[in-house]
C-alpha cells in the first residue's frame, strides 16, 4: 500500500510540475517569437494556437498593463488576422490574411478603433484590388479599384456627401437619405 501511495505521490508531483513548467514557458510556444512581451494564448480545437495576446512587460519580465497586440489564427497555425490594440481598441496597422495563412488579404489603419489612414485589400493573386483612405472612420478622399491583372476599373473621390465604400457610417447614412428623400 505504500509503495502505491509513493507512486502515486510521485505522479502527481511529475502531473503537477511539468504543467508548471509548461504554464511559464507560454511565451515559448508562441508561433510569433519575434514579439516581445508576455503571450497568453487561447487555442483552436486542434491545440494550434487561435488568439495570442501580446502584454507588455516591466524588466522583471511581469505583464504591465492591458494587451497592446493580438494574432488570431485559424485552426492548422494559419495567420487570420493581426494588430495593435491600445485601451481595447484597434489602433496602428492591422492586417489580415487569405485562408493560407501567408497571403495578405488586407491592410488597414485604426485609430481609437476607428478607420483611419490607408486602407487597401488585396486579390489572392497578391495584386492590389482597392487603394482608399479613410478618416475618422468614414471614407475620406481617393478610391481606385483594380482588377486581378492590376489594371484600374474605377476611380473616384469621396466627400461629405457622396457615396464611397458603401462600408461607413458616412456612406450609409448619404445612401439612407438618398432613398428616403
Amino acid at each position: 500500500m505504500k509503495k502505491y501511495f509513493l507512486f502515486f505521490l510521485l505522479l502527481s508531483f511529475l502531473i503537477f510540475h511539468s504543467c508548471q513548467l509548461g504554464g511559464s514557458k507560454a511565451g515559448a510556444v508562441d508561433p510569433d517569437e519575434t514579439m516581445p512581451g508576455r503571450k497568453v494564448m487561447t487555442l483552436n480545437p486542434d491545440s494550434t494556437p487561435k488568439v495570442v495576446y501580446y502584454y507588455p512587460v516591466d524588466a522583471q519580465g511581469n505583464p504591465i498593463g492591458k494587451h497592446n497586440r493580438e494574432i488570431h489564427y485559424l485552426p492548422g497555425k494559419k495567420k487570420y488576422v493581426e494588430g495593435y490594440v491600445q485601451d481595447d481598441k484597434r489602433n496602428g496597422e492591422w492586417k489580415s490574411y487569405f485562408e493560407d495563412g501567408a497571403t495578405l488579404k488586407s491592410i488597414a489603419n485604426y485609430n481609437d478603433g476607428k478607420l483611419d489612414g490607408s486602407y487597401k485589400i488585396f486579390h489572392e493573386n497578391g495584386k492590389i484590388w482597392i487603394d482608399g483612405q479613410y478618416k475618422n472612420g468614414n471614407c475620406d478622399g481617393k478610391w481606385i479599384y483594380y482588377d486581378a491583372t492590376g489594371k484600374i476599373t474605377n476611380e473616384f473621390t469621396t466627400n461629405e456627401n457622396s457615396i464611397g465604400c458603401q462600408n461607413c457610417p458616412k456612406c450609409y447614412d448619404v445612401s439612407r437619405d438618398k432613398l428616403t428623400s
